[in-house]
């Protein structure tokens, strides 16, 4: 990522999706940071959050909600004297698996957090309309089939 070795960064949180990191990554990458990082992990092959704080930043964490799964971050912080829920989210690629991802996130976010103080970030990976991300990919593998040939696609 460009810019995260700036010692000047001026971001207070960075979120990264898809870090395909593991358990023993945690202490290296909070070395070479110099400061706090927030973990989510899967595998070093699939999935995987985090938030990067920035070292210098005054805010003051609360609770730390890490998925299983490697989905997601929902931080309750503090700063300023006010409380925010900061959420970091990489959802699955698959239409089935999003609505459930999304219907699980939701409660979580409802029942844990105070909504009007929230803010998410990520990778939500999805389209708000099922038939309109079918009709998507059909017309991006009929675009590929015509500029490539049938051939290349069996």
């Amino acid at each position: 990522m460009r810019g995260l070795r700036n010692p000047n960064q001026k971001a207070l949180i960075i979120c990264l999706q898809e870090t395909f990191s593991k358990q023993e990554d945690e202490e290296v990458w909070s070395a070479d940071w110099g400061g706090r990082i927030i973990f989510s992990h899967r595998t070093e092959h699939s999935k995987g959050v985090c938030m990067i704080l920035n070292p210098t930043s005054n805010l003051q964490i609360n609770t730390i909600e890490s998925d299983p799964s490697g989905r997601y971050i929902i931080l309750k912080v503090t700063m300023e004297g006010k409380d925010y829920f900061l959420i970091n989210v990489c959802a699955p690629t698959d239409y089935p698996e999003q609505e459930t991802f999304i219907r699980t996130l939701s409660g979580n976010i409802i029942s844990k957090t105070v909504t009007s103080r929230v803010i998410a970030a990520g990778d939500w990976n999805t389209t708000l309309n099922k038939r309109r991300s079918a009709m998507e990919r059909n017309h991006v593998q009929k675009c590929c089939m015509r500029s490539h040939g049938r051939n290349r696609f069996g």
